[in-house]
């Protein structure tokens, strides 16, 4: 199209708006976990690595499944409220949204050595889900946008980049496809020197994002896990997570100037993403005295099978002219590799009056990567290597026995896995607590969790402004178990 020129291109189409589709954003959203599991285990911050005998370890360490002495079977409905608040330009706006789901349900048989002089006291079978992410978020942000910026202008330049391949039909072939839309909605122009510039007037825009997500990710888990003269316990978790994902996105300009011909734009993109992978972990607890546990584990990276659908649309409004282009709907499979993990557990136990347990976690997202047979992704996981390094977590949880009640308490941080450069942060902080009441065959524990993070963000791709988001989430799990 840009310089009068008709190419038929063989790239298929689904394809060549696919391969835009997915970036950075997309493997670091299914990598970066955030477990809910039993309401125990939210009240301690996430922290019973090497305290054990809870059924949220199999994800995290599985050899503190070796301490236990009963078989248990637990279920934790959980109620999630996730606000969003964005400040853009002066004007601030908050929004939430509440999702009700379950936190965990599994079950261990515990196998117990009936000879009392045999090394091995008992072996462990598990199996069950946990959750280990929540997607459930709305956001929107609005104000005037500032030095006459304007998405079209990304557009414009995205064009002349890439430029606009049609086939003899004028259907979109390969190329700049936003640089399409936009063309077809009359909002690009040609200058004198057959570049791509924006036809709308940026001085008076107002600029309005919105977006909304919903979804989880859960992993299904079966572990075995044994007791070496309740002085070493080792396990190991075969891990099928699984999440579906769904975000519809929305960006609008408008015109607050009525005397001139263009009144707004809209883009909008919704995308459903659904997958399944597999990871190993293994991990041994080490009991020296009868105060202390020391533990380690390792997570291998899950490998996931990705299909993905998607949608765009442009709309443009002119005093005389209404353009609305969607996008053929298209499907994508590719495949995401998320980090190893490595984790180390301390547990100092009190006694039958409680304990305090701690855990530390490193992940190295720079080793993120998304693969697919149609796409290389060069650019893509190059972009991954240069924003992301080690992310570093700290997880601390006590708790205090009155038997038959207990009360606990709980605090986690995650590090930024971002770059120092790239003017983003996903550090966070976690605070917990929750009580628990316990007899010789049942249970009833409850926890609230709350969850804070600051980051900034940018209207549209490319943007030289940012905005501020402030994300808090709120949780309170119920579980209620029973021992035989």
């Amino acid at each position: 199209m840009k310089r009068n020129r008709i190419i038929i291109a063989t790239l298929l189409f689904s394809c060549a708006v696919a391969a835009n589709a997915q970036n950075d954003r997309d493997a670091f959203r299914y990598s970066m976990l955030t477990p809910t599991g039993t309401a125990r285990n939210t009240a301690l911050g996430g922290s019973m690595g090497a305290f054990g005998a809870d059924f949220s370890t199999a994800s995290t360490n599985p050899a503190a499944l070796g301490t236990y002495n009963r078989s248990e079977f637990s279920i934790s409905p959980s109620l999630y409220f996730g606000s969003t608040k964005i400040e853009y330009n002066g004007e601030t706006y908050k929004d939430y949204k509440p999702n009700f789901n379950l936190g965990n349900i599994g079950v261990v048989l515990t196998i117990p050595n009936d000879n009392e002089s045999a090394n091995w006291k008992a072996v462990q079978i598990s199996t069950g889900i946990n959750r280990m992410g929540n997607f459930n978020t709305y956001g929107y942000g609005c104000g005037p946008n500032m030095n006459g910026t304007s998405f079209i202008d990304y557009v414009a330049a995205d064009a002349n980049n890439k430029d606009i391949y049609t086939d003899a039909s004028g259907q979109f072939t390969s190329g700049s496809y936003l640089g399409y839309l936009a063309w077809s909605g009359g909002l690009l122009g040609l200058d004198a020197n057959n570049n791509f510039i924006s036809k709308i007037s940026q001085n008076s825009l107002l600029q309005e994002k919105s977006i909304k997500q919903k979804g989880s990710m859960n992993e299904y888990v079966f572990s075995l896990s044994g007791n070496w003269q309740d002085k070493l316990f080792v396990g190991a978790t075969l891990g099928i997570p699984y999440y579906s994902y769904v975000e519809s996105y929305s960006y609008v300009e408008t015109n607050t100037n009525r005397n001139e011909p263009f009144q707004s734009m809209t883009y909008q993109n919704y995308i459903h993403s659904e997958g399944s992978g597999i990871n190993f972990k293994a991990g041994m607890l080490y009991q020296p005295f009868s105060f202390l546990r020391l533990g380690f584990a390792m997570h291998t990276p899950t490998y996931y099978g990705v299909e993905e659908e998607y949608d765009s649309r442009f709309t443009s409004q002119f005093d005389t002219l209404s353009v609305d282009k969607l996008a053929s709907n298209g499907e994508f499979e590719y495949s995401i590799n998320t980090p190893y993990r490595v984790l180390a557990n301390a547990a100092f136990i009190f006694g039958n009056f409680g304990f305090i347990n701690v855990d530390y976690e490193m992940a190295d997202y720079s080793i993120m990567r998304l693969r697919s047979d149609s796409y290389s992704f060069r650019t893509e996981n190059n972009s991954i290597m240069q924003m992301y390094r080690n992310g570093h977590t700290v997880r601390v949880g006590g708790e205090l026995n009155l038997s038959p009640v207990a009360l606990r308490a709980g605090y986690a941080y995650m590090s930024n896995p971002f770059a120092a450069n790239i003017g983003r942060d996903a550090s966070h902080h976690v605070f917990s607590a929750g009580l628990g009441f316990r007899s010789t065959t049942n249970y009833i524990d409850i926890a609230f969790q709350h969850v804070t993070n600051t980051d900034k963000d940018v209207f549209y791709e490319k943007s030289a402004y940012s905005y501020n988001v402030d994300n808090i989430s709120n949780s309170v799990v119920v579980t209620a178990g029973w021992k035989f």
